[in-house]
């Protein structure tokens, strides 16, 4: 097992994670059984090219994220702690109903709060 599989299977669970999914979920959507996902992300298997662009596709992802090569972004200091720490535990929703719900309750709280637009004519 070299090291670079076993940090690409972490991330690739890492974002299996924070989307919500089990492991078979993901099994299910790569379309490989969940002992061949948990290979991948133990890095027991080496994950081929064609394989890790679907995985990131599922996921949400680039490739080059699951690589560990994508941009790493310092945090915004704009963002206030609330915001960080609302959006932490938003990500810990599991997906569903009740997520939808909460997204379409601050998206409209945030709405009412915002002062009218004006025409541009």
């Amino acid at each position: 097992m070299r090291d670079d599989d076993r940090a690409i299977g972490q991330r690739v669970k890492a974002a299996r994670r924070r989307l919500g999914l089990s492991l078979a979920d993901l099994a299910a959507l790569a379309s490989v059984t969940p002992a061949q996902m948990e290979k991948y992300e133990s890095g027991a298997n080496p994950l081929s090219a064609a394989r890790l662009a679907t995985l990131a596709e599922h996921l949400g992802a680039s490739a080059d994220d699951l690589l560990g090569l994508g941009a790493v972004e310092a945090p915004d200091s704009r963002v206030s702690e609330e915001a960080q720490s609302l959006a932490e535990a938003f990500d810990r929703l599991p997906p569903g109903q009740l997520k939808d719900g909460v997204y379409r309750l601050v998206l409209a709280a945030a709405a009412e709060s915002l002062p009218p637009r004006r025409d541009p004519h």
